[in-house]
């Protein structure tokens, strides 16, 4: 206490703590560690560090010039397709005849740019997210199959050629015109993306396409291989008595049967693997050291009903650099042990850097802004 007040009077200088600096070094990991250079009375220093900042909107962005004096030294920004072709469709110079750019769009980028530049002279690493959920909705009336509820924050077909289209049309104009910027730390490929292949048909029958544009397996197609072409196996595993395979409809809740369940995740998973894989080869082309993750929600805390989202931790780890999450907890009613085991159950699947980019200090809408909420947080 005596230290503290002779620090606020001015009796005494507090000790310099390591401060994140923008430089041309790329972040390292190694592990759980993330290796930036710092500012260490002066002298800059290759060391361990941690980010610590805020997201997502224009309040914290105009803030960044402030960060640096309270301990902050990172935030998150988001652009997507929608805002930069707009979200109507409209005849293009380019001769696809569904998006182009409009005047807004150009605004749009050239303003994320400015934020990668103030980012730059106030030492903020800037996660940058692609947010692939902005998309142009009136492409699901001319395109069918591309438009359904596949997830929360997804409402198209990822797999869909035109939705993929407008996914790489805006990701190499994107990273083209940023893949300069000293600020960017991070590429976070998605928003709390999920997706349900039960909600589009195509999935069924042999009608989709990979990534790479080949066919591939429908759920009727992908059971019988699974169990020989015999219906009575599957019936055998499953206790049901299906007279043919394609009377087996995909899981939409988890009061299906168990078995069912287990199959449609080994089939649904890889598809959103696939996807992101596929995103991260387009990034890689502009941006070929840049760390790489995709914000995942906790699915161990919300219930069982995420096993059929998509959403598979293995799987993220073998195409991600950091763990890439969107976890809270709450000290009305939420314990801290919910989000320290979910940052455990991710780090047991590959040992690499925790980024929450989206840890919502106070629930939504909440507006008890007492001092218990920064109590309970630092304990994080």
């Amino acid at each position: 206490r005596d230290n503290l007040n002779a620090y606020l009077s001015g009796k005494k200088s507090p000790k310099r703590v390591p401060k994140y600096v923008t430089s041309d070094n790329p972040m390292e990991i190694d592990g759980l560690t993330q290796w930036l250079d710092m500012d260490v009375n002066g002298k800059i220093e290759r060391r361990p560090g941690f980010l610590i900042g805020y997201g997502h909107f224009g309040g914290a962005r105009n803030a960044m010039p402030f960060f640096p004096k309270i301990g902050s030294n990172t935030i998150q920004q988001e652009l997507g397709p929608a805002q930069y072709f707009g979200w109507h469709m409209r005849d293009s110079a380019s001769g696809n005849g569904d998006y182009g750019v409009p005047d807004y769009g150009k605004k749009a980028l050239d303003s994320y740019c400015k934020m990668l530049e103030d980012a730059e002279k106030n030492n903020i690493a800037v996660d940058v997210l692609i947010a692939t959920h902005y998309f142009i909705t009136e492409l699901y009336d001319k395109y069918p199959g591309l438009g359904g509820k596949a997830g929360n924050f997804i409402g198209f077909n990822i797999m869909h050629p035109k939705g993929r289209q407008l996914i790489e049309d805006f990701v190499r104009v994107f990273c083209d015109r940023i893949k300069d910027y000293r600020s960017i730390n991070a590429i976070c490929l998605a928003n709390e993306i999920q997706f349900r292949s039960s909600v589009f048909p195509d999935f069924y029958n042999n009608d989709w396409t990979g990534c790479d544009g080949t066919q591939r397996d429908g759920w009727w197609s992908y059971l019988k291989k699974l169990y020989d072409n015999d219906i009575s196996k599957l019936n055998k595993v499953y206790g049901t008595e299906y007279e043919k395979f394609e009377d087996i409809e995909m899981p939409v809740n988890t009061s299906d049967n168990p078995e069912k369940i287990a199959d449609y995740k080994n089939f649904n998973d890889p598809i959103l693997k696939e996807w992101h894989e596929w995103l991260k080869s387009l990034v890689r082309e502009y941006m070929p050291d840049v760390p790489i993750q995709s914000k995942i929600m906790p699915m161990l805390n919300w219930g069982s009903y995420y096993a059929l989202m998509g959403e598979n931790v293995e799987a993220f780890a073998d195409f991600s650099e950091l763990n890439g999450c969107d976890a809270s907890a709450y000290y009305k009613g939420t314990p801290l042990e919910r989000k320290l085991y979910w940052y455990d159950y991710m780090v047991s699947a590959k040992a690499m850097p925790i980024v929450n980019s989206e840890d919502h200090i106070i629930p939504d809408g909440d507006e008890d802004f007492s001092f218990k909420h920064a109590i309970f947080n630092s304990a994080d």
